[in-house]
């Protein structure tokens, strides 16, 4: 990946395993939140003494567009584009007749989205994520329902990237457990 490449990725400050990390930390003005942190990549995901394990069936981190884009190649398919993810993504809720904010509908309580989708929830973000959906960062694959066409994770967990933008303007998409309804 990208990440092992350069040897670095950006880490949230709250995830890091030492507070000493953030004192000393390189943080980029547009991303106060996010620590440059040596070392983090899909293997160690908040960094140097960090591990995947037991996180097998969660989704992959530190995965830029172009490692996305190199993957599907690799498989013999591509990324969708953006129309493509919005129509999957609302399992069928994306019509004029039919069309809601939510794959699940409009309600954006956390007593309902916390049903569909692993989000933030009401603490203040970055340092309090009660876990209202259960998961305080990833939860693994399939942990909420599906949406209308049966497809897991499409809102909430991690953010998904889609064809199209260039450079700092790449699209993502979904949802992460970073994100909030504020």
């Amino acid at each position: 990946t990208e990440a092992e490449k350069y040897g670095w990725s950006f880490v949230l400050s709250s995830f890091l395993p030492n507070a000493e990390e953030l004192e000393e930390a390189e943080v980029d003005p547009e991303a106060e939140d996010w620590v440059a942190v040596d070392k983090a990549y899909w293997r160690n995901p908040e960094g140097p003494g960090t591990s995947y394990k037991y996180r097998e069936n969660h989704p992959v981190t530190h995965v830029s567009h172009r490692d996305a884009a190199e993957y599907c190649k690799w498989v013999g398919k591509r990324l969708p584009g953006e129309r493509e993810w919005e129509a999957a993504a609302r399992g069928g809720h994306y019509g004029p007749q039919n069309r809601t904010l939510y794959a699940w509908g409009e309600d954006a309580s956390v007593e309902v989205s916390k049903q569909h989708a692993n989000l933030w929830g009401e603490g203040a973000f970055p340092w309090e994520n009660k876990a209202e959906d259960g998961w305080r960062a990833t939860s693994p694959v399939k942990s909420f329902q599906p949406n209308g066409f049966g497809l897991f994770d499409m809102t909430g967990n991690v953010w998904e990237w889609v064809r199209g933008g260039k450079h700092k303007n790449r699209i993502v998409r979904g949802g992460s457990y970073v994100d909030s309804f504020d």
